[in-house]
């Protein structure tokens, strides 16, 4: 209690229509999907009817709350808070969901203002190099991730250690920033050649 996938799935698709004001469409998705995915818990038997409204409740609180935060405090202050307050849990968490969570949103906090400053990412209207993107992201995250455990056994990396817990935190933490601040500094590179600019030109035509 609650559930945490319910929770996940209000916070997650409930974004789309709070930050992507677009359409119909993303309404209808940031209702349906998340009562999908509560009531696939409950048919499934792993929690409770009232362990699914608890976990909608919770996130639509949170989305909202911090919908309305973001409108009112620095990014920079309201990160910051956010991540000491998540940071409570190592003193009562044991999952390895819980360390990946916490250095994904370290990693992804940190690369927000590099990333303002130095990369100001810019969508490409290209298929081929929106694939090429996501494809090399997807590499980056995978080969970064593998590559950063290398020091370490396998035995040291399952345990359940403050060290394990520790070190899986930097891990992921690094890998969001390199992914989300670094990585996409190639994207520059795509203006270069010619037939990326050729089909730019076309288009301002």
């Amino acid at each position: 209690f609650p559930s945490g996938h319910s929770t996940n799935s209000a916070i997650t698709f409930g974004a789309l229509p709070v930050y992507c004001k677009k359409g119909k469409v993303l309404k209808v998705l940031a209702f349906l999907l998340p009562f999908m995915v509560g009531t696939s818990r409950f048919m499934l038997g792993v929690h409770y009817p009232t362990d699914v409204l608890c976990g909608w409740l919770m996130g639509a609180c949170f989305l909202f709350g911090i919908s309305f935060l973001q409108k009112r405090v620095s990014r920079r202050y309201l990160h910051m808070v956010l991540f000491l307050i998540a940071c409570l849990g190592y003193f009562f968490c044991t999952t390895t969901d819980y360390y990946s969570s916490l250095g994904i949103m370290a990693g992804t906090f940190l690369a927000y203002p590099m990333e303002e400053k130095f990369v100001k990412f810019e969508n490409t209207g290209h298929p081929f190099w929106m694939i090429l993107r996501v494809l090399g992201g997807f590499c980056v995250y995978v080969g970064l991730n593998n590559i950063l455990k290398l020091p370490f056994s396998k035995e040291f990396l399952d345990s359940a250690t403050v060290g394990a817990y520790l070190i899986r935190t930097l891990r992921y933490a690094i890998v969001m920033f390199v992914a989300l601040a670094i990585y996409p500094m190639l994207f520059k590179l795509e203006h270069k050649i010619p037939f990326f600019r050729g089909n730019k030109a076309e288009k301002r035509a």
